[in-house]
């Protein structure tokens, strides 16, 4: 049977000064390790291949040609994306989803921000499909820029690319105990 491409795009919160950019090649090692994932090699030999092949988007909604690698200066996102999480995510998800995603339907999005916060303990996330018919601006990955470029690291993308494709964890059967009433997945 035929693989499936998933066109991504990185969306790279970055302060003026440059904090949070991350190159090309840390990018395409994060890329590699999710293919693994999906395709079972590499770290996940021996698990399923579901025939899903994640690729740098080539072309933008207009028409015109990318890189998959869009680099966003926005100190305020950056710095607090992750504040969303601990009671205005929507907030944070919304200015996300509305101004910086491409559409949902086309494009795995995947924003990378700080992911340091006082107030909250989630570094990484996103949230099942089924909230985007309510919630448009839920159409991304969260992803700490610190993991980008970690082999190891990578694996927390994978496991969160899977709720933004309805898996929930092994051990459950529905969002109980995993992901907040919104759909907001936290493991």
């Amino acid at each position: 049977s035929p693989y499936y491409s998933v066109p991504v795009v990185w969306h790279v919160l970055k302060t003026s000064s440059g904090t949070g950019d991350v190159t090309d090649t840390a990018i395409g090692q994060n890329m590699t390790v999710l293919n693994e994932a999906y395709r079972a090699s590499g770290h996940a030999s021996g698990s399923v291949d579901v025939r899903v092949n994640f690729v740098l988007a080539d072309k933008t909604p207009s028409g015109g040609s990318t890189t998959g690698i869009e680099r966003i200066v926005n100190g305020d996102l950056f710095e607090n994306l992750s504040e969303g999480v601990c009671g205005i995510y929507d907030q944070r998800d919304s200015l996300v989803g509305t101004n910086i995603s491409w559409d949902s339907a086309k494009y795995l999005n995947i924003v990378t921000f700080t992911g340091e916060s006082a107030t909250s303990q989630q570094h990484n996330w996103t949230y099942y499909p089924w909230y985007r018919s309510a919630f448009p601006y839920f159409n991304h990955v969260a992803y700490q820029y610190t993991n980008v470029g970690s082999s190891s690291d990578a694996r927390i993308l994978a496991h969160e690319v899977g709720h933004g494709m309805s898996l929930y964890h092994i051990n459950q059967s529905s969002c109980s105990g995993s992901c907040t009433s919104n759909g907001l997945t936290t493991g």
